[in-house]
């Protein structure tokens, strides 16, 4: 995701690292969001100088934008951001 002068990756098991957007350096390495947390397949998205991501456990893990990783909060939900249905056989384990 670009976003001001930075280019993020949110990998799907759940790390985030940060690249400069003009020259792709690394700004800082793969960064564990949460040793706990399931996968991300929703796109990230940022908004007044924060990140944000939507894990599949229905987390939403804010970050501030730039330089530095720094995790702010964890929003947590008692549901999944998976479908209440069945999707291929998968059910999400944290829907109540």
């Amino acid at each position: 995701m670009l976003y001001g002068d930075y280019f993020y990756v949110l990998f799907d098991f759940g790390f985030l690292s940060c690249h400069d957007a003009r020259t792709g350096r690394l700004v800082y390495e793969k960064q564990r969001i949460r040793p706990s947390t399931t996968s991300f397949t929703a796109s990230p998205w940022a908004a007044n100088g924060k990140l944000f991501a939507l894990s599949e456990d229905g987390d939403t893990f804010v970050f501030q934008a730039g330089s530095e990783y720094k995790r702010l909060h964890t929003n947590r939900s008692t549901r999944c951001a998976w479908p209440r249905r069945r999707w291929r056989g998968i059910v999400c384990s944290s829907v109540p």
